[in-house]
């Protein structure tokens, strides 16, 4: 499943051509779910069952368009990945998986100056989030850890800095970017993820 800027990129292309949605309860809607990385919610809650491009334009409200068109991206990129031999799933394939999201939003934040005046978009807590049964502290730590990445860019320090907030261990992300440092010198995973968005139904 993508990062954060890959959520936040994809969900501006489609807001481009679904303009009748609110931009920022929709971008708010889809970076929500990742929240359960902080080990405040359960994964089940946020990321509820299977989702397709369909059922997101089948919601009128535009929180919970977001909301879903995370888990169809997520959905989708899993797929993706899976046709490169690659089981995002599997213990064994995750840092390598990791690194490849990572490289996407390398990739995708080049593409766009606006992730940077996005991070006071997102600042406000919805009433949306708290319903999950979060708390407002918890919710304010996600955007700012969210706010912090995106001001930052994807840099190594940064991305270092995004992994240790979602309380992965020191030794795991030296794998996952030492995998990444691999894959930013292999030009076709670059095109790999062009394909993806170009390809990618919106």
């Amino acid at each position: 499943m993508p990062s954060q800027i890959t959520h936040i990129f994809q969900a501006q292309r489609f807001l481009r051509l679904h303009p009748e949605y609110e931009a920022g309860e929709f971008l708010s809607g889809t970076v929500f779910p990742d929240i359960r990385v902080l080990g405040v919610i359960e994964r089940g809650r946020t990321h509820p069952g299977p989702a397709s491009l369909e059922d997101v334009l089948a919601e009128r409200d535009p929180w919970r368009a977001g909301f879903t068109f995370h888990r169809y991206l997520d959905l989708t990129w899993d797929a993706w990945v899976r046709s490169y031999q690659v089981e995002p799933k599997y213990d064994v394939w995750k840092p390598f998986s990791n690194a490849v999201k990572l490289l996407q939003d390398e990739v995708l934040f080049e593409q766009s100056l606006e992730f940077r005046d996005l991070a006071l978009e997102l600042w406000p807590v919805r009433e949306q989030e708290l319903a999950f049964g979060v708390s407002p502290k918890a919710v304010k730590h996600w955007h700012g850890v969210i706010a912090s990445y995106l001001v930052a860019g994807p840099t190594h320090a940064a991305l270092r800095k995004l992994l240790l907030a979602q309380h992965n261990p020191s030794g795991w992300i030296d794998e996952v970017l030492g995998y990444l440092r691999y894959i930013e010198a292999t030009p076709r995973w670059a095109e790999r993820i062009r394909e993806f968005s170009r390809e990618l139904r919106l």
